[in-house]
This record gives structure tokens, sequence and C-alpha cells, in this order.
């Protein structure tokens, strides 16, 4: 569950770390739907690459 403070909370916590942190590389798409392969690919390329950032934390 994502709380407010965007910390995102586990129930129940099955890692030995009470606190970590993901990063991940992320696309923002024009459009959801592609007429093939190489739209899509073509469209990922030319996509702003953003970095999203998640901290789990132990409730």
């Amino acid at each position: 569950m994502q709380r407010s403070d965007n910390l995102v909370v586990v129930k129940p916590w099955p890692f030995q770390n009470d606190k970590f942190t993901v990063n991940v590389e992320a696309c923002d798409l024009c459009k959801a739907k592609f007429e093939s392969s190489t739209e899509l690919i073509q469209a990922l390329q030319e996509a702003p690459i953003k970095v999203l950032e998640r901290t789990f934390v132990k409730s």
C-alpha cells in the first residue's frame, strides 16, 4: 500500500532490512496501442527516460 508520504508498506514484511529503495527506468509513451512492433520500438527509442523511485518500509 502506498502511503500519502509516497512510502510503500508491505504486509507481511518478508525482507531482512526494515527499509529499502528501488529505482527503475521508465518511458512515457504518447499512446497505449501501436500498429506494429516497429512502431513501438521507434516510440520507445524516442521517448524520454525517467527514473522512478519507490521506498518500501516495514509497517
